[in-house]
């Protein structure tokens, strides 16, 4: 529970029902501190928006999918992006999109030919 007074009277309450979702706000009195800060929790448990996501599974295709769904169409070189990133897609085995780390240094690719 981090509900606290202020000096000047007033109660801040700083709640973090999910871990990085951190919702902090003062009231005039406690008691309306205490409703926030339970409601806070009860949104957590009662509805999925506030839960934590499942991770993302999509493979480095499908992302190249929506990419071009979405954004690529209206580019005019749109559909030669998207062979190229198709291409790449091919040759990095079409790993799942979340564990491409782009800093990764030691990442080299084969040419096939």
């Amino acid at each position: 529970m981090a509900i606290e007074q202020l000096p000047d009277g007033r109660w801040k309450v700083d709640v973090e029902p999910i871990k990085g979702k951190r919702f902090r706000k003062t009231f005039k009195t406690k008691g309306e501190a205490q409703r926030f800060e339970a409601t806070c929790r009860a949104k957590v448990i009662e509805n999925r928006e506030w839960s934590p996501s499942t991770a993302d599974t999509r493979r480095l295709t499908g992302l190249i999918e929506s990419w071009y769904d979405l954004h690529g169409h209206s580019l005019r070189d749109g559909l030669r992006r998207r062979k190229k990133l198709d291409a790449l897609a091919k040759r990095l085995r079409d790993p799942i999109a979340s564990r491409i780390d782009p800093q990764a240094s030691n990442m080299r690719i084969r040419s096939p030919w």
